[in-house]
């Protein structure tokens, strides 16, 4: 047992009782895992609060999952009035694959019990057959119309970017809705999907972000460590471009079973754009959402057990330009697109899982030339980057770095390299800061990926 605070409390086999008021103590679950994975020990942390005097006594803990009794321990209790101690320990998990409700509560060792609106504590969880890292899902309702949006988003998206919000490994994924008030209410990017997200959370007011569907305005480390855990899915994205058309899969694997009905949706967001008509100090724009796959109903997850892997294909034809209110047509190019995906339920809001696939590639091949992708470091980068490739095979490498309006800023590089792996530094000294996009070509395959320059 671990002592968080250094006040007196020891678990024993047997006590003497030293008082009875037992009743002057409040129990509360402090941390439990959302999602436990069985056959495993899960990390309990509960509190013990005194109620209006001091308390010196012995009491009896219970813990039970769905009313069955899993543990009892006793402890004896000394403590001033108003102060509470942190208790952690462990609890072994073995049950079923689906939820399951954790309860703790106090009685003194007299046998008596202690009024249970103070004394017990309860706590929702899913056992699953296994767990991945959750990654979170940050939401944000704004507008270029909108002043409090615009001072919000000159803290919030270096925050976002700082955590490497729409890349994969990093931290979060990012969407973001703009909305078509205040007045004048001409935000360009303002469609319909988004108007239907603000419908379901019942938003009236902006800025205003969610994180893994639960309202905040407060956007730390802290805070996204606390939003990560574990989930009971995995999801895995995917999209590319054939002419003007995105299509998108999403693969989702169950570890667990849900008697729920979830959702997965689909977002299609530009990483990057200008925008120098709106009434606020805000020009440029990030996560932006333009479309969501096939729209924001998303796609319905019913029959959900354990190993079940559910895939979801979707085709959308893109409009590039004249962006204007209620439409869904694109500020940019390829280069900057995103597809965040995300598992929810409708009625909760709880999120349970999100995922990124960034921008697609040219063409699609079932046999990549490129085998373990293309890395880019330093990102960001200041004076110079460093991009590395590994090939499989001999190539003919060609490569570009363009804005991402998909301009080339830096004459391309083509050279016939051998199989393995290749080393290419590229200085940043005749770059303006923001963010660019580097593609390579070998043989056949084209791989992009995003680099941002700081001065």
């Amino acid at each position: 047992m671990k002592k968080l605070f250094a006040l007196a409390i020891s678990f024993a086999a047997s006590m003497h009782l030293l008082a009875a008021n037992t009743d002057e103590l409040k129990l509360q679950i402090k941390s439990f895992p959302r999602v436990a994975k069985n056959d495993t020990q899960a990390g309990l942390t509960f509190e013990i609060t005194t109620v209006e005097r001091d308390f010196k006594g012995e009491v009896v803990l219970h813990l039970a999952i769905d009313e069955r009794m899993v543990k009892t321990q006793q402890l004896s209790v000394d403590l001033p009035v108003g102060k509470s101690i942190e208790i952690s320990t462990d609890i072994l998990i073995h049950e079923s694959l689906q939820a399951h409700q954790l309860q703790l509560w106090l009685d003194d060792a007299a046998g008596n019990n202690i009024p249970k609106s103070s004394s017990t504590s309860k706590v929702d969880f899913f056992v699953a057959r296994n767990t991945v890292p959750q990654l979170p899902l940050i939401e944000e309702f704004t507008s270029s119309t909108c002043g409090p949006c615009a001072s919000f988003n000159t803290t919030f998206d270096p925050f976002l970017s700082s955590i490497d919000a729409n890349i994969p490994g990093g931290q979060a994924a990012a969407v973001k809705y703009q909305m078509n008030w205040p007045p004048p209410g001409d935000d360009p990017s303002f469609n319909s999907d988004g108007n239907s997200r603000r419908n379901s959370y019942g938003v009236n007011s902006i800025p205003l972000s969610y994180l893994n569907g639960v309202a905040t305005s407060t956007f730390n480390q802290a805070v996204i460590d606390a939003a990560s855990g574990q989930s009971p899915f995995n999801l895995t994205p995917y999209f590319y471009l054939s002419g003007d058309t995105i299509k998108a899969t999403c693969t989702a694997e169950s570890f667990t079973n849900m008697t729920e009905i979830l959702r997965l949706y689909l977002a299609l967001t530009e990483d990057f754009y200008t925008y120098t008509g709106g009434t606020t100090s805000q020009t440029t724009f990030h996560y932006v959402m333009r479309k969501m796959l096939p729209n924001y109903v998303g796609t319905v997850l019913t029959n959900i057990n354990a190993d079940t892997t559910f895939i979801t294909n979707r085709n959308y034809k893109l409009t590039y330009g004249n962006v204007v209110p209620s439409s869904f047509n694109i500020w940019g190019t390829s280069a900057g697109f995103t597809l965040v995906t995300w598992i929810q339920n409708t009625s909760t809001k709880e999120v349970f899982q999100a995922a990124v696939a960034n921008t697609p590639s040219a063409q699609f091949l079932h046999e990549s030339s490129v085998t373990s992708g293309l890395q880019i470091y330093p990102n960001p980068a200041e004076e110079f980057f460093s991009l590395k490739l590994e090939l499989s095979e001999p190539a003919n490498v060609s490569y570009t770095l363009s804005d991402l309006s998909g301009k080339l800023v830096q004459q391309p590089v083509t050279q016939q390299l051998p199989a393995g792996k290749h080393l290419l530094q590229t200085s940043t000294a005749e770059l303006r800061a923001g963010i660019y996009v580097c593609s390579v070509k070998a043989n056949y395959q084209v791989y992009t990926q995003r680099v941002t320059v700081i001065k």
